[in-house]
């Protein structure tokens, strides 16, 4: 069968389904990579945005740990030395969320060797928190 035998309106109707299975594969790949493109912002959002809160809540816990045992040691007052050492069992707590969070997200081995190293680095906590409210009790006394 010619094509140049054919009526002008069969030539027309052929052109556009040609066209319209054109844009309907078009579509179809657009549509396929739109959902790989969600499932990437879902892994983004869920993954990586959650390790990057768990790293900044566990930074914020170290800096209030820091400050909570400044605070015990340079005062004097024995009612502020117990409002801080108040404040430091729940840092201490939130030290520990972020750090078991960022335990589950982490798959990496140079992740999971930063995050051995923080929890060694984080057992020194009560020591510290133990002869820093001993320093200022003892200095409070005089």
């Amino acid at each position: 069968m010619n094509i140049q035998n054919l009526n002008i309106g069969t030539r027309l109707m052929l052109a556009f389904g040609i066209f319209m299975t054109v844009v309907i594969v078009i579509l179809a790949l657009a549509l396929s990579l739109l959902s790989h493109i969600a499932g990437s912002f879902t892994q983004i959002n869920e993954h990586y945005f959650a390790k990057l809160n768990a790293a900044s809540e566990t930074g914020n816990a170290v800096r209030d740990i820091a400050v909570t045992i400044g605070n015990v040691v340079m005062t004097r007052d024995h009612t502020v030395m117990q409002a801080e050492m108040a404040r430091f069992d729940p840092a201490v707590k939130k030290f520990s969320a972020g750090l078991a969070v960022m335990s589950t997200l982490t798959n990496d081995a140079e992740g999971k060797a930063l995050l051995e190293k923080l929890k060694a680095q984080s057992e020194c906590f009560a020591p510290i928190a133990g002869t820093a409210h001993g320093i200022a009790y003892r200095s409070s006394l005089r």
